[in-house]
């Protein structure tokens, strides 16, 4: 019996040491419908899903009828790692982001693209906006706890 008490310890420190490190991120589809545009909420480092819930029900409480997506780009589910070695990561998400966006775009150009993002979420956004393909287009583009540095320039179009 105390082998079998052993075996699960070393089981769960396995199943928590994958969820350390982590595993490619996908967005997770929410609520809504692509024919009356998209919102992005885009969470911040660990992707834990603060305000994932909240947006959702903000959203389409208030008559929202636009497909609703949690973008997800973090690997891990560790902050201090998707600030500092994740980085590349994140931007990469971020170029993901924008051709996802350009593509629905091409399929419904009429349409509107709305971004969320908290925190550290705003790079993400940000890099998906940069790589967003003519005609460049995001309608609404909100941020909340912004993660830049007082620094940051800013292109011009």
């Amino acid at each position: 019996m105390k082998q079998f008490w052993l075996d699960r310890g070393y089981l769960l420190g396995i199943v928590c040491t994958i969820a350390a490190i982590g595993v490619p991120a996908r967005p997770s589809l929410g609520a809504g419908n692509d024919k009356f545009g998209r919102t992005y909420y885009i969470d911040g480092a660990g992707n834990w899903g603060f305000g994932v819930a909240e947006v959702t029900q903000g959203l389409t409480g208030k008559g929202y009828k636009g497909h609703i997506i949690n973008f997800t780009w973090s690997p891990t589910l560790n902050p201090a790692l998707d600030q500092t070695l994740g980085r590349p990561v994140a931007r990469s998400r971020g170029a993901d982001l924008g051709k996802e966006i350009t593509r629905y775009l091409a399929k419904y150009p009429s349409n509107e693209v709305n971004i969320i993002c908290l925190s550290a979420g705003t790079g993400v956004g940000v890099w998906a906006c940069e790589n967003v393909k003519s005609p460049p287009r995001c309608t609404t583009w909100l941020c909340w706890a912004l993660a830049f540095r007082p620094t940051t320039t800013w292109p011009r179009p």
